[in-house]
């Protein structure tokens, strides 16, 4: 009877524990395989979603931008007063971007002038919304059907033609009135193409579909049966809240779906539009190998519980035989206490065989013992608490140490920080100063002397400074060089040296930039000086213009004659009126 009890107990104990186990990794793998997809899917259609929206606000900014330079290039060189050469201009900027579908030029009545494919010269667009916000400012609008180009430009296909507008303002160079208005239709095909691209053979998980929503929660792209229609769903909600993410979601259609968000935002000086981007993908495809993957953990799971059950009862047999045969010779110790009776050695495993001879010397030898290890106790104790006192002791006085030692080079290092700091920008502006200019410039002329790139060298001085200064006081011209400083670093790039080299010039150092790009640049600046008012410091309403004289580096040229070339450029365009570029030849 005694047997089958510690067996059972043994057997009991393996089995149970072995179903335990085996049922809490199960569940466990199961329910975090299960998360990981969830969360898999709920990423993946997220950084789609991401990357559509990314994709919008960086093509959007282009072609914002591109409008805008070519509103300036008419203003700057009268080209609306030369109907012929307005024409192929526009015509060849169309041609850079294959999804204009058309630009055109607007004067001040209303009338297009000239227009890609002569479409719609002579015809009045005063009424069109493009035409009377871009008298005022560059605008963007919002998706919609074609209207006046709906039968120009597809007479046959009968195909919905949608375009998003772009205009800016023409303003004449001497006097600054708005002479027009240039404009492009852009092709809303671009964006069914670009969600065509992410949507397929880029990812683990493909998402199903790609749905562009308005702020007015009206479905502007995606799949055909959407169009058109009105969307309210917990996705278009988080949108308004958080600019991305990804939620398990009912859709209209009665079907589940793990949806990514992102919310479509500005860039740089582009505002955006309020458009929300989601990603979809139906749960019972996402989330398919989930129950396969629960049916196949539940037969391995309990195939592995029957054979542990098995080995289980065979080992429970085997340890408690000879362990219940050393407990009935110690039971006939205690009731006869005889010295005949052994306790006896058993061979059925190493360690029961051990446990037995150890048992026949244990009685003997247990008192002895016994008052041997409370002695020790007691001195071991005494030691370990002596010891301890003079551990804490040298710990803590090198915890100070170290404290002290982190303190000292703390300050070192944050006082060599600020000495470097102090030596290499100039306070106001944040900017380089002219040492630490020279120092990187060097740099680069040698880098472009061992692999010969296209450097080119902008020196910049603000026009009529001192007559700022004079006018509005130190402090309103130091406010100016400030903003200026930070229009030049939103301008440039992280690899370009940016420098104040004194008074009211500033230099710009382009690596890997040829001369029609260090052109480009200087327009920009032109262009946002030209929007940009000063407030500050008792001024109202200033602005303020740059004259900008640029040389390109020469293999083997030193950089002092490079910035004596630049300067002579400089020179040259304030002594023919300043508010202007020029280049050195």
């Amino acid at each position: 009877m005694l047997s089958i009890n510690l067996k059972l107990r043994f057997f009991a104990s393996f089995a149970g524990l072995a179903v335990v186990l085996v049922a809490s990794i199960g569940w466990w793998l199961v329910d975090s395989a299960s998360e990981q997809l969830r969360r898999q899917v709920g990423l993946t259609t997220q950084r789609i979603a991401e990357q559509m929206a990314d994709k919008l606000e960086r093509g959007l900014y282009e072609r914002y931008r591109d409008v805008q330079v070519a509103a300036s290039l008419i203003g700057r060189t009268e080209l609306y007063q030369q109907d012929d050469v307005l024409r192929e201009t526009i015509q060849r900027l169309q041609q850079t971007y294959s999804d204009y579908a058309w630009i055109g030029y607007a004067d001040i009545e209303g009338r297009v002038v000239a227009a890609t494919g002569g479409l719609l010269e002579g015809n009045r667009v005063d009424r069109q919304a493009w035409f009377q916000q871009g008298l005022q400012k560059p605008y963007i609008s919002d998706v919609h059907d074609a209207q006046l180009l709906k039968q120009l430009l597809a007479p046959t296909s009968g195909q919905s033609l949608r375009f998003v507008d772009i205009s800016a303002p023409v303003r004449d160079a001497d006097s600054q009135r708005v002479v027009g208005v240039v404009a492009a239709h852009l092709n809303w095909r671009w964006v069914d193409e670009l969600a065509e691209s992410l949507t397929t053979g880029q990812w683990l998980l493909q998402p199903q579909d790609l749905v562009l929503v308005s702020a007015k929660n009206q479905v502007i792209g995606g799949p055909p049966l959407l169009i058109g229609k009105s969307l309210n769903t917990p996705s278009t909600d988080l949108a308004s809240v958080t600019r991305s993410g990804y939620v398990i979601e009912s859709w209209p259609d009665g079907r589940d779906y793990v949806v990514g968000y992102a919310r479509h935002g500005s860039y740089r000086d582009y505002p955006g539009l309020p458009w929300v981007v989601l990603a979809r993908q139906p749960v019972n495809e996402a989330l398919a190998g989930v129950q396969q993957f629960r049916r196949d953990a539940l037969i391995i799971g309990l195939l592995i519980t029957f054979f542990i059950t098995v080995l289980a009862w065979l080992n429970a047999g085997r340890i408690s035989r000879p362990l219940l045969r050393l407990t009935a010779a110690a039971r006939a110790l205690q009731q006869q206490d005889s010295k005949d009776i052994e306790i006896p050695l058993q061979d059925d495993y190493p360690e029961v065989r051990d446990l037995s001879a150890t048992l026949q010397h244990m009685v003997m030898r247990l008192q002895t013992k016994s008052e041997q290890l409370t002695q020790l106790n007691r001195e071991l104790d005494h030691k370990v608490r002596l010891r301890t006192e003079e551990l804490q002791q040298l710990n803590k006085a090198l915890q100070n140490e170290i404290a002290e030692r982190k303190l000292v080079q703390q300050e070192r290092e944050t006082l060599i920080e600020q000495l470097e700091l102090q030596a290499n920008t100039d306070p106001l502006t944040k900017l380089s100063n002219r040492r630490r200019f020279f120092q990187r410039a060097e740099r680069v002329i040698k880098r472009a002397e061992r692999n010969p790139v296209a450097v080119n060298l902008l020196t910049i001085d603000i026009d009529h400074f001192k007559a700022v200064n004079d006018t509005y006081g130190h402090a309103a011209g130091d406010a100016i060089l400030a903003v200026f400083a930070q229009l030049l670093r939103e301008l440039t790039r992280d690899i370009d040296i940016v420098a104040r080299t004194g008074g009211e010039e500033f230099v710009l150092l382009l690596e890997h930039t040829d001369q029609a790009g260090a052109k480009i640049l200087a327009e920009r600046i032109h262009q946002r000086l030209s929007e940009q008012l000063f407030n500050e410091q008792g001024m109202t309403d200033v602005q303020v213009t740059v004259s900008i004289g640029i040389a390109q580096w020469q293999v083997g040229e030193s950089l002092d004659h490079l910035l004596a070339r630049s300067d002579k450029a400089l020179y040259d365009a304030k002594q023919q009126g300043r508010d202007q570029t020029k280049t050195a030849t």
